[in-house]
């Protein structure tokens, strides 16, 4: 989320595609905040163990190609964008997917076989909306602790020995109380990030946010759709390439703009 708001709109592709990390982390005006932010990542990153991950129909491959040192310095911000493109980045929103769809499973599967009796809605919570409170975590040290604290006791008469009994109802009602408190995780709406200069592409989000901002609309008069239909005829691709890269840049601006520029006697010419 961080670095879609950062670099929404605002980043090339082929920049993406050659930016490492390690830019981000070193020479950035915000790497403070993005250092801390990408630290949790690696460390989460590098505790998966997927041998593969799926999104859609699509099972890319999950490997650690280089080690967790060298990571930033030979991996493109590309990598850790969320797009809806199909080429390698794509392993990060799989990787998203996949785990909350894990997550998911548990979830129904404890609603539908144990228990059965409760009625309630099960609360959807979008991906990029969650919050700790929200995830299954059990770690191997939360574990640990937990069998010692709560579920054992030690039998020194059988055999007359330190024997460990495990606790299996304990056990149990915690798994429960865990289990019960989870959401269920929306995988189906993302918010991907758009590369600049792209507005034309399938992700229309801009718009639509401007849409929203401007209250009063009016649709061009058939004088003025018959001109900039003529003049859209008769301009070369690379000139429509760049108006279009110029709307996407003021587009951008007017969807960070305060409200209260947004002035109902605002002109092009006042504007620009």
């Amino acid at each position: 989320n961080y670095l879609i708001e950062k670099l929404n709109h605002r980043i090339k592709r082929i920049d993406a595609v050659q930016t490492k990390m390690i830019y981000y982390l070193t020479q950035d005006n915000d790497r403070d905040i993005t250092k801390k932010l990408f630290e949790d990542f690696l460390d989460a990153w590098y505790a998966l163990t997927f041998k593969e991950v799926r999104y859609g129909c699509q099972t890319p491959k999950f490997e650690h190609v280089v080690s967790k040192e060298k990571f930033a310095e030979n991996t493109s911000i590309a990598m850790l964008l969320l797009t809806s493109s199909r080429d390698d980045s794509i392993l990060l929103p799989a990787c998203l997917k996949t785990i909350a769809e894990l997550q998911n499973e548990i979830v129904n599967y404890f609603q539908n076989t144990i228990e059965t009796t409760t009625k309630t809605k099960q609360q959807c919570v979008p991906l990029q909306s969650i919050r700790p409170e929200h995830i299954f975590s059990l770690d191997r040290n939360d574990l640990n602790r937990k069998l010692i604290n709560d579920s054992l006791v030690l039998n020194y008469q059988y055999g007359k020995s330190k024997d460990i009994i495990y606790d299996y109802e304990e056990m149990e009602i915690t798994l429960r109380n865990m289990i019960s408190k989870l959401v269920l995780i929306d995988t189906d709406k993302l918010n991907f990030l758009t590369y600049q200069f792209e507005l034309y592409g399938e992700n229309t989000s801009l718009i639509n946010e401007v849409r929203a901002r401007i209250k009063q609309q009016q649709q061009l008069t058939n004088d003025d759709r018959t001109k900039l239909n003529s003049l859209i005829n008769t301009m070369n691709h690379d000139d429509i390439l760049h108006y279009l890269g110029s709307l996407d840049n003021i587009f951008t601006y007017i969807r960070t703009i305060a409200v209260e520029k947004l002035t109902e006697d605002m002109t092009i010419q006042l504007f620009v």
